[in-house]
């Protein structure tokens, strides 16, 4: 089962916004190192991003809202197909996890 390409996309091109953003106002600045990466939270079922935003060491990141998952992206070195690559990775290795907990569900 495939993720939705769409939505996909529309987080990698989301999270690529930050990306570029920290390439054009922090790369060759001193507050660079305090940039980590990207994230995007992202429901269960990978149906929805709630978030996505720039990993900071400060802390300062928002909070997760109830349901979903922070996924940490680190680095700045991605392009829109890259992140899609991971995403996609990601949500197979939750449809594992997912089956996992419903087999052992059955076997309670």
């Amino acid at each position: 089962m495939k993720m939705d390409e769409f939505l996909k996309r529309n987080i990698a091109n989301r999270m690529m916004s930050y990306v570029l953003n920290f390439h054009k106002s922090f790369k060759n600045k001193p507050t660079a190192k305090y940039k980590k990466g990207v994230f995007a939270d992202i429901n269960k079922d990978f149906t929805y991003c709630d978030n996505t935003g720039m990993l900071q060491t400060d802390h300062s990141n928002s909070c997760v809202s109830k349901g979903y998952t922070r996924y940490k992206f680190k680095g700045f070195d991605w392009t829109t197909e890259t992140l899609m690559i991971e995403i996609e990775k990601l949500y197979k290795l939750s449809l594992v996890k997912n089956k996992i907990e419903d087999l052992k569900k059955d076997f309670q």
